[in-house]
């Protein structure tokens, strides 16, 4: 999207959110910054998460990812958005590296 950001993250379990976000921050805007000359912060502070607890929800939650650029009026298509793993998910070319999951059914069942 022009103005936000949406990933699905899965930790490593001596991870934490908060850092992997801080080290995602920091080091895209210093690399963008240095691109386009400084003028001030890049991100703007803080972030909003979503704990999923089932298959389904992740599932939903990815949908919702996808469907974000076409409900926005700026594609047609999910998979026709650059920057989305729509592309990865139809099987087209993508530039967004996903690491696809053997996630249970649809059916809900919590992770374990």
């Amino acid at each position: 999207m022009p103005d936000h950001l949406h990933l699905l993250v899965l930790l490593a379990f001596e991870d934490t959110l908060s850092r992997f976000v801080q080290d995602l921050k920091s080091g895209t805007a210093r690399k963008i910054n240095s691109r386009r000359r400084p003028r001030g912060a890049f991100w703007q502070k803080g972030f909003f998460d979503r704990f999923m607890r089932t298959p389904q929800e992740l599932l939903e939650t990815l949908d919702y990812i996808h469907q974000n650029p076409v409900r926005k009026g700026l594609v047609e298509k999910a998979a026709d958005w650059c920057w989305s793993s729509a592309r990865a998910y139809a099987r087209m070319e993508s530039i967004i590296r996903v690491d696809f999951l053997d996630l249970p059914t649809r059916a809900e069942k919590n992770f374990r």
